[in-house]
């Protein structure tokens, strides 16, 4: 298995093209926050109003990186049967699963960390009207780990049921439309999920409550193993011609 998990990162750290893609974002990403901070002219405590108005841009772009790299990492090597080679060389299907899982989950989610925070210190930079309330976003900022991680795992699901890294990326791709679904139940999916983080009352910027802290990370951790179990099921029963 830590074979696998070193060929998986071998792949990542030799392949320019993620990382071209994930530097345009990156720059995408902070001049988008830049501008639309600095383009509250209306009030002068910038940072605070764009928090509250229009806070998903912290985390919009991040998806779109998560379902790069998860569907890269978990099934490029499918368009090149070198998944296949390594079940035929005696990996058991279990370590070739949960070695690209693993190593897709980390480094997309980490990746999108790195994209949110990054946005979040341009943010940061700007006038807020109670400095207490920066401590209150990097908590919920911090919460985004447990539905990027969800995110990673339900792609990494569909990329090893598709078996086409391309067709997950586009689908990925649109999981940020999400949040905008009509449904009662915002933990369902990850990027309601991640709406309701960054959702306040009474425009203020508040604490987040304990209850919703928790739910976040139980619902991502039970439906992370789902999607895994589910990813497994399907690739130890698959025909691998």
């Amino acid at each position: 298995m830590g074979n696998i998990m070193k060929s998986a990162l071998y792949d990542f750290k030799h392949n320019k093209r993620i990382y071209r893609i994930y530097v345009y974002f990156l720059i995408v990403n902070v001049l988008i926050i830049f501008f639309n901070v600095a383009g509250e002219d209306s009030t002068e405590y910038q940072a605070t109003f764009a928090i509250l108005n229009n806070g998903t841009i912290l985390y919009f772009l991040a998806i779109y990186v998560i379902a790069i790299i998860s569907a890269t990492l978990s099934g490029s090597n499918f368009m090149d049967k070198l998944i296949n080679y390594e079940v035929m060389a005696g990996h058991k299907r279990g370590e070739v699963f949960f070695a690209r899982a693993i190593i897709s989950v980390i480094v997309s989610v980490i990746a999108g960390m790195i994209l949110t925070i990054a946005g979040f210190l341009v943010m940061a930079s700007f006038n807020w009207e109670d400095i207490s309330g920066i401590s209150s976003v990097i908590i919920r900022i911090m919460l985004f780990i447990f539905p990027f991680i969800r995110l990673s795992c339900a792609l990494i699901f569909l990329t090893f049921l598709i078996r086409n890294s391309y067709i997950v990326i586009f689908l990925g791709c649109y999981a940020s439309f999400f949040e905008m679904l009509p449904v009662k139940n915002r933990y369902l999916f990850s990027a309601t999920n991640l709406s309701l983080l960054m959702k306040f009352k009474d425009g203020v910027i508040t604490a987040i409550s304990m209850k919703q802290a928790a739910l976040t990370i139980a619902v991502s951790v039970i439906a992370s193993a789902i999607y895994l179990g589910l990813g497994y099921i399907v690739f130890k029963k698959r025909d691998m011609r």
